[in-house]
């Protein structure tokens, strides 16, 4: 309720616990706001506020909760005037509340409170009605008594009327497997880039000579690196490889070309743990590999099924489309992949090559720029740029581009041999069987 964004995201209790926002925790992406001082009373009443809110009126139990009988005789600071505001806009809903509370209580029978739909008080019925003073309560703000049988049975309730297909015991598995297992896959996903050489090599050749603090960490990442292959090997001795065990063997495995071995690990993974994207993902890859594009398809649409936010599902779905020659569903792909991550030079590159094929020239030219806006050290779309100028004539323009694309990947065959065509267009025959023995050797 606190997190579907209805607006019902205000919880105002007496209890100084941390229960409410150690469930939002673990159950939810949200983060609470939680008002444990009288100083901070002003941001529960404010509507802009769409994070859920938890308005401690007798502070946190870090912040020197008051919680003797001469402190709880009535509100401190400026709660009075924040509540007595806020039950114009909500609706309130009494749980678990005995009124015992003075500064609670005192408060909620003045006379001077409005409450724009009156109040909801919900008592166990096994202890009979709540007393007198609730009851004349309830009468003065036009409200009403709803018999429970408890508050787990009155919460449920709620989850029935309104959330009927989240709240099951197999719903709730499912959330909160997918919920670890994308932690998890993002904490792979760090681990991994810190553990690789490759930055810390870039970063050698653009800045000198490596330091001592790097020194020292690419020492740290070995040990890393050394303890995981041990580990790894001892779990895979014993039979007791993990599903994130047999994704790292399969990527090993990709990496080297291996596409079988490769789709037979990550196989082994989505058995061990079937809710997880990028195993799916990673398996549509290594049958890209091998030329089965239904499979790869297949694994790109779970993958999608299970995090419609998975921008690179929809990128590889989308590359695999245009090696089909379906050349639409890879353009809607690639704009889904964009969408998704705007800042994807390679999406926009890709979409480029296939608007060139399509003869929607304009288009191209615009994706092209934009994947070099975003990434002006890929080779890529200076080519592609290059195909449409040699197509336009412009052929000055697009050796030019082909020459950009040769210098910043010199074993780019495809660049040379566009420049050597564009030559041989221009009669400039010796530099163009140069550029053709290049991409031969290539």
């Amino acid at each position: 309720m606190l997190t579907d964004g209805s607006g019902s995201n205000l919880v105002i209790t007496t209890n100084f616990d941390s229960l409410i926002e150690d469930a939002l925790f673990f159950y939810t992406d949200d983060k609470p706001l939680v008002i444990n001082h009288e100083l901070l009373v002003e941001y529960a009443g404010d509507p802009n506020i769409k994070r859920p809110i938890i308005a401690k009126v007798h502070r946190g139990i870090f912040f020197d909760p008051l919680n003797q009988p001469e402190e709880t005789n009535g509100l401190k600071g400026i709660w009075r005037d924040v509540l007595a505001s806020v039950f114009q806009s909500y609706t309130p809903i009494v749980i678990g509340y005995g009124g015992g509370d003075n500064s609670l209580m005192n408060f909620l029978e003045d006379s001077e409170l409005k409450m724009k739909n009156g109040i909801y008080w919900c008592y166990f019925e096994k202890y009979g009605l709540p007393s007198e003073k609730i009851q004349r309560l309830i009468k003065d703000k036009n409200g009403y008594l709803v018999r429970t049988a408890g508050f787990d049975a009155t919460m449920l309730a709620f989850g029935n009327a309104l959330f009927p297909d989240k709240i099951g015991v197999h719903e709730a598995e499912e959330y909160l497997n997918r919920r670890t297992s994308e932690q998890i896959a993002n904490y792979e996903k760090e681990y991994k880039r810190l553990t690789e050489q490759e930055h810390l090599n870039t970063e050698k050749n653009a800045a000198g000579p490596i330091n001592e603090s790097e020194n020292e960490f690419k020492q740290e990442i070995e040990k890393i690196m050394e303890r995981m292959a041990t580990t790894e090997k001892e779990r895979k001795e014993r039979n007791r490889m993990t599903a994130w065990d047999y994704n790292r063997e399969g990527e090993r495995c990709y990496s080297l070309k291996q596409y079988k071995e490769a789709v037979e690990n990550y196989t082994q993974a989505i058995q061990l743990q079937s809710n997880t994207a990028l195993f799916y993902n990673n398996r549509g890859c290594a049958y890209g590999g091998l030329g089965e594009y239904d499979k790869a398809i297949s694994d790109y649409n779970k993958a999608i099924e299970l995090d419609s936010f998975n921008s690179t599902a929809y990128h590889n779905r989308g590359y695999t489309y245009n090696n089909l020659k379906e050349y639409e569903k890879a353009i809607s792909d690639y704009g889904k992949a964009i969408e998704l991550s705007p800042n994807n030079a390679t999406a926009y590159n890709n979409r480029g090559s296939i608007y060139i094929v399509l003869g929607r020239t304009d288009e191209a030219i615009s994706d092209l720029n934009k994947a070099i806006e975003l990434k002006p050290e890929v080779a890529n779309p200076y080519k592609h740029l290059g195909d449409i100028c040699k197509d336009q004539g412009e052929y000055t323009k697009s050796i030019q581009f082909a020459s950009k694309a040769i210098e910043l990947n010199s074993e780019y065959k495809d660049a040379y041999l566009l420049r050597a065509e564009v030559y041989r267009l221009l009669g400039e025959t010796k530099k163009a069987a140069a550029d053709e023995e290049m991409a031969k050797k290539l």
